[in-house]
C-alpha cells in the first residue's frame, strides 16, 4: 500500500511539474507594433484588445509596447530602448502587427490617385521599403531573443467603397512580403488578412481603419487557434463570447464626449 502511496504520489508530483513547466514555458506574451495592436478606438482596450483577450484566455502575463502611428521605422527605434529589449529578452510569445502606418504616412492620398490611374509605382515603393525594414526589425527580434515563438499577422484591406481596390494592390504587395520572409526567418504568419476578406463593413471601426470590438475578438481567435495547435495553449476561443463583445461606435464616443464635457 505504501508503494502504491509513494507511486501516486510521485505521479502527481511529476504531473504538477509538466503543467508548472508548460505555464512558464507560455507565461509571457509580448505584443508589438502600431494602432491596430495598442487596440486604437476601442472602449475598453486593456480588456477587449486582441492582445488582452488573448492573454486572458490562455493564462499568459501580457505587456503591450504597440503604439498608435507606429511604422516599420519606429518599431526598429523602439528596438533599441532597453525596457523593450528586457521584455522581449524574457518573452515566450512575441506577435508583431505592423506596415499599415507606412502607406498612411508615405501619401497615402497621392497613392490613392495615381492607384486609381492604375499607376501603383508609389505603392510598389512603399511595400518594397516596408520589406526592408520589416526584414531588420524580424532579425533584431530574433537575436534578442531567438527561443521565443514569433507571430506576425497579416495586414486587413478596411476598405469597402471606390478605394477597395487600390488599399488591396499595396496590401498584397505587403502581405506578400511578410509570407515569403515567414520561413526564411522563422516566424508564423497570422492570417488577419482572409479572416477579414469580405468583413470591412462589420469589423472596422467608424474611422475607416482601425478594428471594432468584433474585430479584435476575430483577430483573438485567429492566434488562439494557431496558438493552440502550437501546443502554446489550450483555448480555442476567448472567455467572453463574440456576441457579447458591445461596439463602441462613433455615436457611443460623441455621447461619451458631451457626459465628460458635462460632468
Amino acid at each position: 500500500m505504501k508503494k502504491i502511496i509513494s507511486l501516486t504520489l510521485a505521479l502527481i508530483m511529476a504531473f504538477s511539474l509538466t503543467i508548472a513547466a508548460f505555464a512558464a514555458d507560455t507565461a509571457s506574451f509580448v505584443l508589438l507594433g502600431d494602432s491596430i495592436a495598442y487596440g486604437h478606438g476601442l472602449k475598453d482596450k486593456a480588456n477587449y484588445s486582441y492582445g488582452a483577450l488573448i492573454s486572458s484566455a490562455n493564462g499568459y502575463s501580457y505587456t503591450n509596447h504597440a503604439h498608435n502611428g507606429d511604422t516599420t521605422y519606429d518599431l526598429n527605434d523602439k528596438l533599441t530602448r532597453p525596457d523593450v529589449i528586457a521584455s522581449l529578452d524574457s518573452a515566450d510569445i512575441i506577435a508583431v502587427s505592423i506596415g499599415g502606418n507606412n502607406f498612411l504616412t508615405g501619401g497615402i492620398a497621392l497613392m490613392a490617385i495615381t492607384g486609381l490611374f492604375g499607376n501603383y509605382d508609389l505603392i510598389n515603393d512603399t511595400a518594397d521599403d516596408f520589406y526592408e525594414n520589416f526584414s531588420l526589425a524580424i532579425d533584431t527580434i530574433k537575436s534578442i531573443n531567438p527561443e521565443a515563438t514569433l507571430l506576425v499577422q497579416t495586414l486587413y484591406n478596411p476598405r469597402n467603397d471606390f478605394l477597395k481596390g487600390v488599399y488591396q494592390h499595396g496590401l498584397d504587395r505587403l502581405n506578400a512580403y511578410i509570407r515569403q520572409a515567414a520561413p526564411e526567418k522563422d516566424f508564423t504568419v497570422i492570417e488577419v488578412a482572409e479572416a477579414f476578406s469580405g468583413h470591412a463593413g462589420e469589423y472596422i471601426q467608424d474611422d475607416v481603419i482601425h478594428p471594432n470590438e468584433r474585430g479584435d475578438y476575430v483577430i483573438a481567435c485567429e492566434y488562439l487557434k494557431v496558438l493552440k495547435a502550437m501546443g502554446l495553449g489550450t483555448a480555442e476561443k476567448p472567455l467572453v463570447e463574440e456576441a457579447e463583445v458591445a461596439i463602441y461606435s462613433v455615436w457611443d464616443k460623441i455621447m461619451d464626449f458631451f457626459k465628460k464635457l458635462f460632468r
